[in-house]
């Protein structure tokens, strides 16, 4: 029976004894509600111990008896006899004195003890005493403490195996455990220990969030519990004697793991007591004493004890129960079983497990297999439906082929169908036809959209019987509701019924019968269970025919969001056929391509993501990227990193690239674009090319999922040598091109510098890296590479080895210029901030100096150059290109040293027109002429008069006179260059900046501006010039000339409206607030407004650059822009565009003062205060609260017809743009009209009325929209 005699005791070793003596502590601590920290014990038993085993240190006035004598006990366990004379070696042995000879000496624990009043017990496993021997014992050890102070204070006692045996008795759990030390475990019962056999499980982390999933079936009215509130649940009742539990769900749920979390005291409150847990699973076990036979000797003896009974029957838990709860019961009971049905036992408070959250079922897969990716994790945790059973099961076995929603376990499968009850065939076959699709309408049973009917024709059953079916599976909790639509659930289980299905059904047959049933949410739901069956040969050989020529897409032009749902659905089953699909769409030629942009494809993006995914697949990849590189071709343009060239480029990275592709695969597909004889075909290849070198900051936001294969995020370099096979194999393409004569060899060039400093730092490359930096500097001097050493030593060196910096210092030497023209481009023709950006600067006052310095430099090269201008040969050609970042400091230098400036500025101007004129850059020349008129102004001037007419300099001019500044005579030439009318209006646009037009005459800058207007395109560059001058100078209209007043009236009433430059309105509001000031600005006033209302009657949409002139117009003359904005030619729709435009948060309203409002309004109240109405916010937010504004009040209160304007303010009821539920913010606005409902005039409380009834029928269709829209699964 249930029980331990003292011979049991005699068969533990030290090890076991000492382990047995701190659990009984424990367990005695928890039962007198004291603190099992208190017991201290471990480390290695053959250690030296000084005497103490396991020792109890609780607080001095803690009241305590028993086995634990005293709050200060020690206790030293000994596997062996402890007649008198061992006793004496224990508590005094000998130990080495001063002289060196040895002599017994107390051990110093047993002092320490006796003088805080302590206990010393002495264990022993072997000793079975008789009153007399134990009294001789204890004589032995009062003997061996005389002679200490406060001997008597201390409490001695001796514990043969008897008195342990007794000890152990009281305690169930430990009975278990101690039988299970010495090989005599009772048949099928166990002490607490790792019950669901999980590694580590009984000590280690248990799972669980906030997640609502915890019922109480006594009690389904009140809210379900999240697994912490369901353990306190658990522990308070079973904490006490009669306490019944029954604990249902489905396999896999955690139900046993639960019941060791009940023990845990690392979770919530209050543990359960251990050493009380008496546990079996009579599912896998015939325990020996039977359930009720040891529940009876538990009650005989009064012996509490806790019962955990996994895999029970209902039959067995009624047998049992009773038993546990008979008055004066010591028992607690928790039963444990896959029972879901909604019956009670009676007296047994009764609770459903039901599945845990993704993020539980993620943090259990990360501890189990953390080999995993996160995203195979996650994916495989979205399947599992929150099952931790299937989703250990399905990530014990992951490899490439792998279905990650597959059940391949027929055993699990068995306890989640069937769950122990009967079998049903025509249950089985339903369900099998029923999973087919991902979801299905399991209400409607009537109409075209009726799909159970379908479905019961499709399994030969009739619909009657497929509804039962329904229900009965919604009671095992297989299928899942929401709303009216129904889905088999977890995926796994779905996807194994399907595939049964699949096997059952004739196949043509049944994809035809889908096809053609034109029930298109039907279809895509079965192409949507399709997408998780990858591994099923039906499945394949459907998605195959129905993508093949001859199926159902023939074109793309007739293809709808419908067919792109399908093809996303099938790509993963059928991937090879989705490939031939998507290349009879792209099946054209080169000149063609732009047919695949998003204007002439909307469908473009979808297929790009596909594409994206299906390049995951090594198998694929070439075809993959190739059908994407043909859409990244259609939208490519210079200069410009777009989304989908950024899309193509991250499938060569060599982290979070999505694709298994190996590197030599990548390398195959960008060398052969490369070497293709179509230039497009090459700038993928040189996106692609980006991508091999990219080293640093690897970020994605893709999706990882693709039906249920093993999707992660791809392949990446593991080991030094994976990195350097890598960026070897990237740097070697990168450098045959940039030593080649290749179109993209500068590219290449620009390439290996932008990507140095990552790779030396991040790609372990540093041999592949240095070699092909020798290689492309030795050929030709190469700045970009030379600054990008420099860069990389200024940042990085100090936290790089010493060898490493040392390379980098030689290769640094190396490939530095060598002579002036290397020099000239090291600094002329790099951009200033990157040269400086390559030092190391403690404060922005040194890097300043250093941007100074490079300037400083390119001067001083300047003058070595204006010696002998001939040594540059074709250099001149960079100098006057688009590159040339230093050239107006150069030229100034170069103009210090020439000794003929006429010759030389002839020189210039003949190596200025050799460049073709879109990459023309008159920076040098100006320039030159800025250092030039520093000693000759005639000469400038004179030179200045010939360019306005010179072919190849006057559309420069501008440029050029605004170098050497602008004073009479160049205002002058300014009027001459606009009047010749060769130079382009954007060409002034420096005369808005550095305060150049300050100095001038206010009617100079009139004329100036008026003739630029009058240029093509003139009017906002002349617009944006007198708004910087107006900003320049503060002041108003008293301080600003008439002349610029007219001009600026003169812009405000001919400008475009239109005009989306970055800052136009500002500009537009910057004139008017100077120019339309008082009476003079009437006339003017009333032109703009007229302007702004025509835009709108063809324009129906008002962008952000009009806001500031409609709010300086409403600041300087707001009634002559009521009279024309809210007058009878407005059209009552652009009233909302302009004054109550939700998406901008346009109020322009709100800044006029609401007394003018009144007083416009009052001069003919029957028509203007509806019309006001209609313009202003009648609402606003305010303290999470919708309240009326003040101003609507104030108009409700004045106008002579209230219900003429409450109407007015009916359109702004309906938002024209919301976030989340409109239902709730309709709610929420519908409120503020019940105050009216009952006003005391009837008008005003009839629209209310109308406004409420019109509101609440818009509510309750949004209602049942976003109930159809929420509950639906996919």
């Amino acid at each position: 029976m249930f029980d331990i005699s003292p011979e049991d005791i005699a068969q533990l070793d030290d090890k076991d004894l000492r382990q047995l003596i701190a659990r009984l502590c424990e367990a005695e601590l928890r039962r007198r509600c004291l603190p099992t920290s208190a017991v201290l014990y471990g480390g290695n038993q053959d250690a030296a111990d000084g005497g103490v085993d396991v020792r109890i240190e609780l607080p001095p006035d803690t009241n305590i008896s028993g086995p634990i004598p005293r709050p200060n006990t020690v206790f030293q366990s000994k596997a062996q006899n402890m007649p008198e004379s061992e006793i004496t070696k224990e508590m005094r042995p000998k130990v080495k004195q001063a002289g060196g000879t040895k002599a017994p000496s107390i051990r110093p624990s047993i002092r320490d003890l006796a003088a805080v009043g302590g206990a010393y017990v002495i264990v022993s496993s072997k000793d079975s005493t008789t009153d007399t021997r134990l009294d001789e014992r204890r004589k032995a050890m009062r003997t061996a403490v005389a002679g200490l102070p406060n001997s008597d204070a201390i409490y001695l006692d001796f514990y043969d195996r008897t008195r342990i045996a007794t000890w152990v008795r009281d305690y169930p759990g430990e009975i278990l455990w101690l039988r299970d030390r010495i090989g005599e475990r009772l048949s099928g019962w166990r002490p607490y220990a790792n019950w669901s056999h999980t590694p580590n499980s009984a000590a280690g982390t248990y799972f669980w969030d906030d997640t609502v999933r915890f019922r109480d079936l006594n009690n389904p009215q009140n809210d379900s519990l999240t697994i912490s509130a369901g353990i306190a649940r658990l522990r308070s009742i079973l904490s006490q004697p009669e306490g019944i539990v029954r604990l249902t769900g489905l396999s896999g749920t955690g139900k046993t793991r639960l019941l060791e979390a009940l023990f845990d005291p690392a979770i919530g409150d209050q543990p359960l007591d251990p050493s009380q847990a008496v546990y079996v699973d009579i599912g896998h076990d015939s325990p020996e004493p039977s359930m009720t036979q040891l529940a009876n000797q538990f009650v005989a003896q009064s012996k509490r004890a806790i019962l955990l009974i996994d895999n029970c029957p209902r039959k067995t838990h009624d047998a049992i129960a009773p038993i546990c709860k008979e008055f004066g019961s010591p028992l607690s009971l928790i039963t444990v079983d896959l029972d879901i049905q909604d019956d009670k036992p009676e007296g047994t408070d009764v609770f459903r497990l039901q599945n845990a959250s993704e993020t539980v079922i993620e943090s259990i897969l990360e501890r189990r297999h953390p080999a995993l990716s996160q995203a195979i994790r996650r994916r495989i945790a979205d399947f599992s439906g929150g099952n931790a059973r299937i989703a250990i099961l399905t990530a014990q076995h992951v490899s490439p082929d792998t279905n990650l929603a597959d059940l391949g376990d027929e055993e699990l499968f068995e306890r989640l169908f069937h769950q122990k009850k009967e079998r049903d065939g025509n249950l089985l076959r339903a369900a099998e036809t029923l999973a087919l699709v991902y979801s299905f309408d399991g209400k409607t049973m009537e109409g075209n959209s009726a799909e159970l009917p379908f479905l019961a024709e499709l399994a030969g059953l009739d619909e009657r019987t497929v509804y039962r079916a329904v229900a009965e599976l919604q009671r095992r909790e297989i299928i899942q509701s929401r709303g009216g639509w129904r889905a088999i659930l977890p995926q796994p289980l779905a996807n194994r019924l399907a595939k049964r299905a699949l096997q059952n059904l004739p196949l043509r047959q049944l994809a035809n019968t889908f096809w053609q049933c034109e029930k298109w949410r039907l279809i895509k739901s079965f192409t949507h269970r399709l997408s998780y069956l990858h591994d099923s040969d039906q499945a394949r050989s459907i998605a195959r025919d129905w993508l093949a020529t001859d199926g159902f897409f023939a074109s793309f032009r007739g293809l709808n969001q419908l067919g792109i749902d399908i093809i996303n659905h099938l790509a993963p089953v059928a991937p090879g056929a989705t490939l031939d699909l998507i290349e009879r769409f792209v099946s054209i030629s080169s000149s063609e391509v732009r047919q695949l942009t998003a204007v002439e494809f909307r469908h473009r993006g979808p297929l790009m993501f596909l594409l994206r995914k299906l390049a995951y697949f090594s198998g694929h990849f070439h075809r993959a990227v190739w059908l994407l590189s043909r859409f990244v071709q259609a939208e490519l343009t210079p200069n410009t990193e777009t989304q989908d060239s950024r899309t193509l480029e991250e499938l060569f990275w060599a982290m979070l690239s999505m694709t298994q592709a190996s590197p030599q695969q990548r390398r195959e597909v960008v060398e052969e674009w490369l070497s293709s004889t179509d230039n497009q075909t090459q700038k993928v290849g040189m996106i692609a090319l980006k991508g091999l070198l990219h080293a640093r900051y690897f970020s994605s936001s893709y999706d990882c999922s693709f039906g249920a294969h093993a999707v992660d995020y791809g392949w990446w370099p593991r080991t030094s040598a994976e990195y350097q096979d890598w960026y070897g194999g990237a740097l070697e393409i990168a450098r045959r091109l940039a030593t080649s004569s290749s179109p993209h060899r500068a590219e290449a060039r620009h390439l290996i510098a932008e990507h140095f400093r990552d790779i030396w730092c991040f790609g372990h490359a540093f041999d592949q890296l240095e070699k092909t930096a020798i290689a492309v500097g030795t050929e030709e001097h190469w700045p970009e590479g030379w600054l990008a050493v420099r860069q990389t030593l200024g940042l990085d060196a100090e936290r790089m080895e010493a060898s490493l910096v040392t390379r980098l210092r030689r290769l640094e030497a190396r490939l530095g210029p060598n002579g002036l023209c290397d020099q000239i481009r090291s600094c002329v023709l790099i951009p200033a901030y990157r040269i400086a950006d390559t030092g190391h600067w403690e404060t922005g006052e040194e890097y300043m100096q250093g941007l100074e310095a490079v300037i400083d430099q390119a001067r001083q090269l300047g003058r070595e150059v204006g010696k002998t201008p001939e040594v540059l040969g074709d250099l001149w050609q960079q100098l006057f290109g688009p590159n040339a970042h230093q050239a107006t400091s150069f030229g100034e230098g170069f103009a210090d040293t020439v000794l003929d400036a006429s010759a030389a500025w002839r020189y210039l101007v003949q190596r200025y027109q050799e460049v073709e004129d879109s990459q023309r850059n008159p920076s040098l020349l100006g320039g030159f002429l800025r250092g030039i008129g520093l000693k000759n102004r005639a000469l400038v001037d004179a030179l200045l008069r010939n360019a306005i007419r010179d072919p190849i300099l006057a559309p420069v001019f501008p440029f050029l006179q605004l170098s050497v500044g602008v004073d009479q005579a160049g205002v002058q030439r300014l009027l001459d260059s606009i009047g010749y009318a060769v130079a382009p209006a954007q060409a002034y646009s420096p005369l808005a900046y550095g305060r150049t037009t300050e100095a001038m005459a206010a009617c100079d800058l009139s004329r100036i501006l008026l003739g630029i207007a009058a240029l093509p395109d003139g009017w906002m560059t002349a617009v944006e010039i007198l708004s910087m001058h107006f900003h320049g100078q503060p002041g108003d209209q008293m301080t600003t000339a008439g002349c610029l007043i007219d001009c600026g009236q003169q812009l405000l009433k001919s400008c475009p409206l239109d005009e989306k430059r970055p800052a136009w309105g500002h500009c537009l509001k910057q004139i008017a607030m100077r120019c339309l000031i008082g009476p003079d600005g009437i006339e003017a006033t009333i032109v703009l407004c007229e302007r702004v209302r025509e835009r709108g009657k063809s324009v129906p949409f008002i962008g952000d650059e009009l806001n500031g002139v409609i709010e300086a117009i409403l600041d300087l003359h707001p009634t002559t822009a009521l009279d024309i904005w809210l007058g009878p030619e407005t059209k009552e729709e652009w009233l909302d565009e302009l004054f109550l435009d939700d998406i901008r948060d346009r109020r322009p309203l709100d800044r006029v003062p609401t007394q003018t409002l009144l007083d416009w309004a009052e001069t003919d109240p029957e028509v203007r205060y509806p019309r006001l109405a209609r313009a202003i916010p009648a609402f606003k937010k305010e303290k999470e609260l919708m309240v009326w504004t003040e101003l609507a009040l104030v108009l409700l209160h004045a106008a002579p017809d209230r219900a003429a304007v409450f109407a007015s303010f009916e359109s702004q009821f309906i938002p024209c743009s919301w976030s989340g539920s409109l239902a709730d913010l309709l709610e929420e606005r519908r409120l503020l009209i019940q105050q009216f409902i009952n006003d005391q005039d009837p008008r005003v409380s009839s629209v209310a009325q109308r406004i409420n009834d019109s509101l609440l029928k818009q509510i309750n269709e949004e209602r049942s929209l976003e109930a159809h829209r929420d509950r639906g699964f996919e």
